[in-house]
């Protein structure tokens, strides 16, 4: 049976680690911090293992500054567009080169 009473909700827009009651009344979001974790440790108890384990590891990711939980999708944006291109150019050189060799043949010498 699984006694955990929390849902564990990661907010990578905000970077923000909410959790919100599973069982009925209202279903608030509340905003997780790493001082009520330091202060009252037993609060753990009340997620289920895989969302401690992953509380645990953010909490102790993000005091080394390994870890920003933060969208890194501008940081990819040029990358895709630099990868559409160069497919695009193979794809382009390979379809001329193709044409060129069929519309000029190949000539065999007697």
């Amino acid at each position: 049976m699984d006694r955990s009473k929390y849902k564990l909700n990661i907010d990578f827009i905000n970077n923000n680690i909410l959790y919100t009651p599973l069982d009925g009344g209202h279903k608030k979001t509340s905003k997780l911090e790493y001082d009520e974790i330091t202060e009252n440790p037993d609060f753990m108890n009340n997620f289920s293992g895989k969302d401690g384990y992953l509380i645990g590891t953010i909490f102790a990711s993000k005091n080394l500054n390994k870890l920003k939980l933060t969208n890194s999708q501008s940081r990819y944006k040029y990358l895709v567009l630099i990868s559409i291109l160069f497919v695009t150019t193979m794809l382009l050189s390979n379809v001329l080169s193709t044409k060129l060799i069929s519309i000029n043949g190949f000539v065999t010498l007697p």
